[in-house]
């Protein structure tokens, strides 16, 4: 290699730490995904038992250990922080970047692998998922590891990528469930039944391979059923993945075209030259089928689930990644200008820009109207995200309005600079102001108040949340806590009595419209925060 590509490359791999490390350590943990995940990690280096998942201080079997096991690393390595709650995440994403260009680039030339990558950093939802602390990086990159180690094998002639397969499936497996190795295989035989060309299923050593995903998965599921005697199969099997798959779970719904706007919006900007990049892709080969059905199998497969969330579809944002960098590869090379499949482009890019403008520049409107519907605490006062989230939307303007003007001088190159360049300055702005401005908002008080209570609590005092779910006020606290529903007033008053008793303080987190119902329980107020209050006894 050469030394100008050499220090191109090093410049290159500094901006994307950069961009993806941006912003992580600027607010604290969201409820509730983040403060479930980073509490139970935090919770396995302190206990040391590094097989059972807990969360305060229980048995939480919402999903297998792998993603804990790197938490608790980071944890180790860097402290108990927001910082190192996020730092696999980011490790996780910026890997998946680097398998995504080295096996285009393989697999198809170098243009679309570098174009595959920077298109995948630079979306909407890899920012957000990028740097939050779940383990959705960490299934997408296992996942995208076993179906580019299948294509490896397949196209190249390469047969041990087969077992590599396998292994992905296998890690796949103990970061989010049945579902990776599931997705992978459903994947694998429809393209083998389309190409009538299942008699490669012998060259993938089924035997082989089943024996190596068993050795690598089934230890620990065994290990944690024997553990929590059988309760681990009933809650995680039967209620987290198959009640989750055939009923809305938690209140977490969505019609038909749910994803179909998860990936509009989540995939901005280049959401506007998918329909483009479908249509290309599905008109060549077997390579570009395969891409196609890793795009849509996962896509059908969780819109038929009732539970739905924005993450569950991130791991199409690969495939379809591929499939946008192979018409900019196309884009680029012929003297053709595509003036249809600019003119949707443009027009979807506007549609989402202008909505994403609206949704910062009159964020404080948008707030009051959810105040007059919610009852939500922390809107319980009025607030905004400030003068970040309207200059965002200005950008956004501006933004559009550059992309549609290098299209209409027709300068590709600068087109698709302008694109990438621009969600350089979005990540800055949103990850570095909007979302530290929301944290304050949605997340502010109660760390505020969990840390006043942490600060005068001792070890044998009693935290209670009383009517909230918020999962972050033990991994603030770091202190075992009794969470009780609004109904449960009688064992509220049961726990005071008995701690009156004994002489153990109670410190009580509620929301601030309940205080004058539990002021006659002999508590007092300590301190106020939003719509939060801080009672003790």
């Amino acid at each position: 290699m050469k030394t100008k590509e050499i220090i191109k490359y090093s410049v290159l791999g500094l901006l994307l730490v950069f961009y993806l490390f941006y912003g992580i350590d600027k607010c604290g943990l969201f409820d509730e995904d983040e403060a479930y995940y980073s509490e139970v990690a935090r919770e396995m280096v302190e206990t040391g038992n590094i097989f059972v998942p807990q969360f305060n201080y229980l048995p939480f079997l919402h999903k297998p250990v792998l993603y804990y096991w790197f938490a608790g690393i980071s944890y180790k390595i860097l402290g108990v922080t927001e910082f190192a709650s996020r730092m696999p995440s980011v490790v996780f994403m910026f890997l998946l970047f680097g398998i995504t260009y080295y096996f285009s680039r393989k697999l198809f030339d170098k243009s679309i692998g570098i174009m595959a990558a920077v298109i995948l950093a630079t979306n909407v939802e890899a920012i957000v998922v990028g740097k939050a602390a779940t383990m959705d990086t960490l299934m997408v990159l296992t996942m995208t590891c076993a179906i580019f180690s299948f294509m490896t094998a397949y196209f190249n002639n390469k047969k041990k990528y087969y077992l590599w397969f396998y292994v992905f499936s296998a890690l796949a497996t103990l970061t989010k469930g049945p579902f990776g190795i599931v997705i992978p295989f459903m994947i694998v035989v429809t393209f083998l039944t389309i190409c009538k060309d299942l008699r490669k299923v012998k060259e993938m050593q089924l035997l082989k391979g089943l024996g190596i995903f068993l050795l690598i998965s089934l230890p620990w599921y065994i290990i944690v059923s024997v553990a929590t005697n059988g309760y681990f199969i009933k809650d995680f099997f039967l209620y987290h993945n198959i009640t989750r798959f055939s009923s809305s779970f938690e209140g977490h719904s969505g019609n038909v075209f749910y994803y179909f706007f998860v990936i509009l919006f989540g995939f901005f900007p280049w959401s506007g030259f998918l329909p483009a990049g479908i249509f290309r892709m599905i008109q060549r080969d077997k390579k570009t089928l395969l891409i196609f059905l890793w795009a849509v199998i996962p896509f059908i497969f969780f819109t038929i689930a009732q539970t739905k969330l924005p993450n569950y579809i991130f791991p199409v944002f690969v495939p379809i990644s591929i499939m946008v960098a192979n018409w900019w590869n196309s884009y680029f090379k012929t003297e053709r200008y595509y003036k249809k499949e600019i003119s949707l482009a443009l027009l979807l890019l506007s549609v989402v820009a202008f909505s994403f403008g609206i949704l910062f520049g009159l964020n404080e409107q948008l707030i009051n109207i959810a105040r007059t519907n919610f009852s939500n605490p922390f809107l319980s006062e009025h607030v905004s995200l400030g003068i970040p989230a309207i200059l965002l939307s200005v950008f956004l303007v501006i933004y559009t309005g550059s992309i549609y003007f290098c299209f209409k001088i027709k300068r590709k190159v600068e087109a698709f600079i302008v694109i990438v360049s621009g969600m350089f300055i979005f990540n800055f702005i949103f990850s570095g102001y909007v979302m530290p401005a929301g944290w304050k908002i949605m997340q502010g008080p109660i760390t505020d108040l969990t840390l006043e209570a942490k600060s005068n609590m001792k070890d044998n005092d009693t935290l209670i949340v009383y009517a909230l779910q918020q999962p972050s006020v033990v991994f603030y606290s770091r202190h075992k806590t009794v969470f009780l529903s609004e109904e449960e007033k009688y064992r509220f008053e049961c726990i005071l009595l008995n701690n009156q008793t004994i002489g153990v303080k109670t410190f009580v987190l509620t929301q601030k419209r309940l205080v004058d119902n539990l002021l006659s329980y002999d508590v007092n107020i300590r301190k106020e925060s939003g719509g939060y209050i801080l009672l003790e006894n």
